[in-house]
């Protein structure tokens, strides 16, 4: 269980800010994504607990504690017009 709330919201922020940074379905996401292409503040603290509950919803993989792959689930839901 997660120490802190997080909402869907604020996960799919994340998720969104990676995919503005150029990821991808199959691309690896990492907090270090946040020092290079994608400037979004407060995204780097939101990012741990984001991760858990992107992988909960099957946005992501976890491949190691500080590493996800974007699934196409997750790379959709930065598409849709229900985000938000």
């Amino acid at each position: 269980m997660m120490s802190t709330p997080i909402s869907c919201e604020t996960a799919i922020r994340v998720l969104q800010g990676c995919v503005d940074g150029g990821a991808r379905p199959g691309d690896m996401l990492g907090p270090n994504l946040f020092k290079g292409p994608v400037r979004m503040p407060g995204l780097p603290a939101d990012f741990p607990p984001a991760m858990d509950f992107a992988v909960a919803q099957g946005w992501v993989e976890k491949l190691d504690p500080d590493q996800y792959r974007l699934t196409d689930t997750g790379f959709a839901v930065t598409q849709s017009d229900a985000k938000g």
